[in-house]
């Protein structure tokens, strides 16, 4: 027993120190980088050369000699298992990630480890303390034997875990497989993000994509071109040092040229290849403390990391252990008898992630800070800044008019499934998309309406109307603006994450659609008219089905039912043009700006109430015409058919609709003349603009007929006057006539015989005229007679002049 517990703590030791070096490593860098000893450009070429240089050296130099058929054939239980631990891993990464909304970055940590450094460094713990001895057991071999065949298992592990990190990891991690938001994929295809280049190139672009399925190209050609892209996007220098490793292990010459010692090129290329690969672990090591003092990034998710340490160094080794025994007690021949060998695939899935994690993330040129290269701009862009809220603002806005999210065309639902639709291949989603609904949703002033985005529940909380300044309103302001700030600060620090985001998703009502929706409600219930209240009366269903489409800015768009809450509120409160009963679902529009707000009566209930059941009658009585027209199409097609019970059968259905379309009709035609006879009767209460007319033109005909100017005293007065007055006319007109000079008879007999003779001119020339008219005529009728004779060739003429013969 004291022998076992002194192998335990010896084992111990060794593994801290271990440790111990690589977190010293670890705090070199972080050091060097808080002394100013490297820049940021530093690093990052640094990260950059560790990933295409120095980590493809050492793949090959590791992989390349182990790589042969013997170690392939006789050691593919490593590669099985190795595979099964990066499916089980990945299965438990996506749970986790879905269950705790953890970062893309933690299915990576789970399923990719570092399987060469730690494992290498306990194997060399081990060797140095003796331990190896009680796993190897006494007939394991010597030590340096099983020391050598340990790193033989863990380099083929090695080969399966590098091959399968740096050709999925920097999908993983990136962004193409993030993409579990089902989103409809027409707001996918028309707006995609671009890559960042600097502080003003814009967060998405607005070009459509091409739809290639729409294209009429061949078949095979789509395919051939698709897989060629996802190969090269899976290509990467770490991939193709293992590919090339494993052909040069497989291929004799090229492996005893290589990796045998002794050969030329073994001792100069593969050698100087070999120290190229030595850098790679130190120097990645010292990059990421370098990092870890240079990057603070997002705060870090405690439980996911937490559920990932006990995965990756309890789960995982119990997961292992429990295989390995089992396959043992089954099959004990199957597989290679060596202690060491299932002491390797217990330990298989063991291993830290984060130089894995650096690694591949320097693949798949992943930002440390995404949302924060955004946050950024406010201080060291502003005009960029305010240049990609602006486009955030317009493009949003579009997508929920265009109704391409959820919530509506009037409200915007924004949560990560919003950001995921706007991912676009290869540079994944858009940045900043919190601090743009952050500015976005904060007012300027004390008006609600200075923001265009207004949370949803405030925008129906809110008790005055939105272009009215309210004193709590200010607060809310200041507070946001002041605490935005102060945490934004925070976060330069890396004190705190990206928490303030999540506190940013929620439903939005964006403004400017409200407006342009409630204008044309407005525009469209005043050029309905109607002959009573009935057309201006709607429950809040009659709302949403009669403006549903029509208050859309673009087709195929229709209100929701919050879209059609936050519509009626903004006409009731904001723009007064309509007064709404909720418990009784009543909405009634009015006049605009009315000085009296009408309000909503019983009377006003009723005809609603009749008019919903006007509607719902209209639709019965629409159903049974239907049905009627089916049962006699089917009775003719069954008479075609020879059917005749089964036709019979139709015919007393039909008779039986028919019945009831008639008792429907009496009750429609009820209800609608009684609907008529109380609007007729509401029109002529005193308040209707025609019983208003009736009292204004008998005001105004008293108040004419009360003028002294009308009495009957006066009126005779006058109109005996005005006779007088015609009298005297009358008798100066008569004198005037008889007092006029009489003409002379001569010069009457004068122009009696010009006028004689001007009518006998008139009469010469008109007889002229006739006989000018007759002439032309006969000419015309003898040119008609006259016989125009065709010339006849030669050869018939003299043919005619010779004598005919007459038969005797």
């Amino acid at each position: 027993m004291p022998s076992e517990v002194s192998t335990l703590l010896d084992v111990a030791i060794g593994s801290a120190e271990a440790s111990i070096a690589v977190l010293l490593v670890l705090g070199f860098g972080y050091y060097a980088q808080h002394a100013g000893w490297v820049n940021d450009e530093g690093e990052r070429q640094i990260s950059h050369l560790c990933v295409t240089v120095f980590l493809p050296a050492l793949l090959f130099t590791q992989i390349g000699p182990h790589a042969t058929r013997h170690n392939l054939l006789d050691y593919g239980i490593i590669v099985v298992f190795s595979v099964f631990a990066m499916v089980v891993s990945y299965f438990v990464g996506i749970a986790s990630r879905r269950a705790l909304k953890s970062p893309r970055w933690t299915v990576a940590a789970f399923i990719f480890n570092n399987a060469t450094s730690l494992p290498l460094l306990l194997l060399n713990s081990l060797e140095k303390t003796g331990t190896i001895r009680i796993i190897i057991g006494k007939h394991g071999g010597s030590v340096v034997d099983a020391v050598a065949r340990g790193r033989t298992y863990l380099l083929i592990a090695a080969l399966v875990g590098n091959m399968g990190r740096f050709a999925l990891g920097p999908d993983i991690m990136g962004h193409k497989q993030d993409n579990d938001s089902g989103f409809p994929s027409g707001l996918s295809t028309t707006f995609r993000p671009v890559a960042t280049g600097s502080e003003t190139t814009p967060l998405l672009s607005t070009a459509r994509i091409h739809n290639t399925a729409s294209q009429a190209w061949p078949t095979i050609k789509d395919i051939a071109k698709r897989t060629w892209i996802w190969i090269r996007g899976a290509l990467n220098p770490p991939l193709i040092a293992a590919i090339v490793a494993v052909t040069f292990g497989l291929i004799s010459p090229l492996h005893h040229a290589f990796f045998n010692k002794g050969q030329p090129l073994g001792a100069t290329v593969t050698q100087s290849i070999d120290y190229l690969g030595k850098l790679y672990t130190a120097l990645q090591m010292f990059v990421l403390g370098s990092k870890l003092r240079s990057k603070p990034g997002n705060k870090l998710p405690i439980l996911s990391t937490t559920i990932l340490f006990i995965h990756r160094f309890i789960v995982m080794p119990a997961i292992m252990i429990s295989v390995m025994y089992l396959l043992r007690s089954t099959w004990p021949s199957y597989v290679e008898q060596d202690p060491m060998l299932d002491f390797v695939l217990s330990i298989v899935g063991i291993g830290p992630p984060a130089i894995t994690l650096s690694a591949i993330s320097e693949m798949a040129k992943l930002d440390v800070r995404e949302d924060g290269q955004v946050s950024r701009m406010r201080l060291s862009n502003p005009a960029g800044y305010s240049a990609n809220i602006e486009w955030w603002r317009r493009t949003l806005s579009e997508v929920t008019a265009r109704g391409l999210q959820p919530a509506g065309i009037l409200v915007l639902r924004a949560d990560t499934v919003l950001v995921d639709s706007f991912r676009w291949d290869k540079v994944g989603k858009p940045l900043g998309v919190g601090y743009a609904l952050t500015s976005l949703s904060t007012p300027t002033t004390s008006c609600a309406a200075s923001a265009p985005f207004i949370p949803l529940k405030r925008f129906l909380e809110l008790p005055g109307s939105v272009y009215l300044p309210e004193s709590g309103l200010a607060y809310r302001a200041a507070s946001a603006l002041v605490g935005r700030s102060l945490w934004w600060a925070l976060q330069q620090t890396g004190l705190v994450g990206d928490d303030v985001i999540r506190e940013t998703w929620g439903d939005f009502v964006i403004l400017p659609n409200v407006e342009a929706a409630a204008k044309k409600v407005i525009d469209i219930q005043r050029a309905k008219g109607g002959i009573g209240p009935a057309s201006a009366l709607y429950n809040f269903a009659s709302f949403r089905q009669t403006f549903g489409s029509l208050a859309a800015q673009y087709s195929g768009a229709t209100l929701s039912e919050t879209d059609a809450r936050v519509l009626v509120k903004h006409l009731e409160r904001d723009r007064g043009c309509v007064v709404v009963d909720r418990q009784a679902d009543v909405i009634k529009f009015v006049e605009e700006g009315s000085s009296e707000r009408e309000g909503i009566t019983s009377v006003d209930k009723g005809i609603l109430e009749m008019s919903v059941t006007l509607a719902k009658l209209q639709e019965q009585v629409d159903e049974i015409q239907k049905r009627i027209e089916e049962r006699a199409e089917k009775i003719n097609t069954l008479l075609r058919k020879k059917q005749k019970e089964l036709a019979l059968s139709m015919l007393r259905s039909r008779k039986e609709l028919e019945t009831l379309l008639k008792l429907r009709l009496g009750a429609l035609e009820t209800v609608q003349t009684a609907l008529m006879k109380i609007e007729t009767a509401a029109g002529d209460i005193a308040a209707s603009p025609i019983m208003k007319a009736y009292e204004t033109s008998s005001a105004t005909l008293k108040e004419l007929l009360a003028d002294p100017r009308l009495q009957r005293e006066h009126i005779d007065q006058t109109m005996e006057s005005m006779a007088d007055a015609l009298a005297d006319h009358k008798e100066v007109e008569e004198a005037i006539a008889l007092g006029g000079v009489p003409s002379d008879p001569a010069e009457d007999d004068e122009l009696a015989r010009e006028l004689q003779q001007l009518v006998e001119e008139n009469e010469r020339e008109a007889q002229e005229q006739e006989s000018e008219r007759k002439r032309e005529e006969k000419t015309i009728a003898d040119l008609e007679r006259l016989t125009v004779h065709t010339p006849q060739p030669i050869a018939e003429k003299e043919r005619e002049e010779q004598p005919t013969l007459v038969e005797a």
